[in-house]
This record gives C-alpha cells, structure tokens and sequence, in this order.
C-alpha cells in the first residue's frame, strides 16, 4: 500500500542529529528544540551527553561508521520522525598526497556513516508511518576544490545518495533533501584562519562573509517541515557553487602563498 508524507508536527516528534555536539549539528538541534521536538545529539565526541544536557537534549556516543552502534542506536531511540546527518570529517591535500587511511576514513564518515543513519532510522519511519531525513552535503559536493579529492568525492556521493534515498523511500510517507554549506564560520572552520590570508580566501564569494550555523539551520528545518520537496539539495553557501573555476584551495594558495598549509584534516 502507498503512503504519501502527511503533514509534519516538529512538536513532539523524536528527532535525531548526528554531529549534533557542535557546528551546524548543535545549531539544529538548538532550533528543533525551540520547536517542541524531542531532540537526541548523536556524536563521537566524549563530551557529547555533556553538550546534549546543557540544552536540554538527550545525547549518546555513537560511532557513525559502525553499522552495529547505528542500529543499536536507532533501536533505543524508538519511534524516531526526524534525522538530520550533520557528522563529517575532511581534509585538505593533494590527490597524490592523500593516504588510503586518510581517503577510507573521509568516506567512511561523510558517506558510510550517512548511508548507515539513513538505513536503520528509516527502518523505524516505515514503520511509524513516515517521517523527515536531511543530510549535510556540502557546496564541495557540486564543484571541484582541487586539493579536496576525498571530501568533495564524499559530499557529491551524499547528494546522489539523498536522491536515491527519496526515490526509495517516497511512497513510505519519508521525505529525504539534503542541504549544501559554503564556508561556515565555526569553531572547526577557525582553526585554520591562523594561516594568513585563509580567512579572505573563504570570503571572496559572491555574497562575501561567511556563513552561521544557524543559517544553515534554518534550510534544515525548512526542509524538516516539508510536505511535497523530496530528492532537494538547498545550497546555503553564498553563491559559493556560483564562483567559477577557482576553487577554495586554490583561493587559499593565491592569498596565503607558502604559508597554506599542505595538507590537513578536520572534523565536524
């Protein structure tokens, strides 16, 4: 029997945010809070319980790659409504710089884990009678910053896969879209203005600042509230995918010069 996704009651309903200790996670679980929702932090981090009681939230330490803690998770969290796929990693080398261990743990993160949540808390959707699912992509998914092969390869995946996911899970009442951030002003992302000129490298975008979580927040809970958008991806990234050619990496050398860092990686 066909469903088709009914209205959406953020009040109430349980709603799950991996990546949900800091960032863009924490944006969005702070804003489905102030909605009504029952919001559970889902997060690596050891400080995560920490983080989820200090906004009234509930929070576990889950490990997103491992298939069994995923379905462990999903399980204990019961009739779950809502999933926002926040948790990622990156880093920033050259293709021939980038290691296997350093290529698997990207994508395992920003793809496997993101499949992983989809699976298991879709699961209970279908049998709650549907519900809301929106992944972090990134700006990066859409265009190709050279020096960023793992990440860029993980968030274009995560597109496609959102799409897929909504074909799959559209007539079961589920809605799954995706949103894409540019260059976001958080606590990760400011660990590498100690480079010179890094910070003017993110900023030289058509609309020239950076971006809040809180911004980005506000398309995920747009798309949470949805009745009839499925397979979106809603770029929040100030006309970053608009800029041209010239990647963020190489927006990075040209300001910073010798002193760009070589290669990195982060979390968020």
């Amino acid at each position: 029997m066909l469903e088709y996704a009914s209205a959406m009651d953020l009040r109430g309903s349980i709603g799950v945010v991996t990546g949900g200790a800091s960032g863009i996670g924490l944006a969005t679980a702070e804003l489905l809070l102030d909605r009504g929702t029952n919001v559970i932090l889902w997060d690596a981090a050891d400080n995560v319980e920490d983080v989820a009681a200090s906004i009234g939230a509930k929070g576990l330490r889950v490990d997103v790659t491992n298939p069994a803690a995923v379905r462990d998770a999903a399980q204990a969290a019961g009739e779950v409504r809502l999933l926002v796929s926040s948790a990622g990693v990156g880093s920033i080398g050259n293709v021939w710089e980038v290691s296997d261990e350093e290529w698997s743990r990207v994508l395992d993160v920003n793809l496997h884990g993101v499949f992983l949540c989809i699976r298991e808390i879709s699961r209970r959707m279908v049998e709650g009678g549907g519900g809301r699912i929106v992944n972090v992509a990134s700006a990066s998914g859409a265009i190709a910053d050279p020096g960023m092969a793992a990440y860029c390869t993980s968030k274009a995946a995560v597109i496609m896969l959102t799409k897929v996911a909504a074909l799959d899970l559209a007539q079961k009442g589920i809605l799954v879209n995706a949103v894409a951030p540019g260059p976001i002003d958080t606590p990760l992302l400011q660990m590498s203005f100690i480079v010179p000129g890094v910070r003017e490298a993110f900023e030289r975008i058509p609309v020239p600042r950076l971006g809040t979580p809180d911004e980005v927040a506000r398309a995920i809970v747009f798309l949470l509230e949805s009745d009839w958008i499925t397979g979106e991806t809603l770029f929040v990234d100030g006309g970053a995918q608009l800029g041209g050619p010239l990647g963020a990496w190489d927006r990075i050398q040209a300001l910073a010069g010798d002193e760009a860092p070589r290669r990195t990686s982060w979390e968020s």
